[in-house]
């Protein structure tokens, strides 16, 4: 998990294009898949009332925002382009509550995410 959050944290795109190529590779495909998998879920649970959007702002606000703030524009563009309106709707409905969130409680702000790169060192 911890690997797969990484790779998203780093992830630099700068086309669709890119973003296919991604699913393209088998290990990426997976790491894709195991942190979407993993905010989707978040997502239902934010939807289905089983978790507070407070709490998910609290641990992870930044992380949520950074990574959807990365992939919003290709992921609207795959969905287009494979037919598949509900890909990733629930880490984007999760993001938009996170956004309504922040909005009415700026106290709490929900910052970009910032991981240390141990490739920097």
């Amino acid at each position: 998990m911890v690997e797969s959050r990484a790779f998203f944290t780093y992830l630099e795109l700068t086309c669709f294009e890119d973003y296919v190529k991604l699913w393209q590779d088998p290990e990426t495909n997976k790491l894709l898949s195991i942190w979407g998998s993993y905010v989707e879920g978040i997502g239902v649970l934010v939807r289905e009332k089983h978790l507070d959007v407070k709490v998910i702002a609290g641990l992870m606000g930044g992380i949520i925002k950074t990574h959807w703030e990365k992939l919003a524009q290709y992921v609207i563009e795959m969905r287009e382009k494979t037919k598949t309106p509900r890909a990733w709707i629930e880490w984007e409905y999760l993001y938009n509550e996170l956004m309504k969130y922040a909005e009415k409680h700026p106290e709490r702000s929900i910052q970009e995410s910032e991981m240390l790169d141990p490739r920097r060192a």
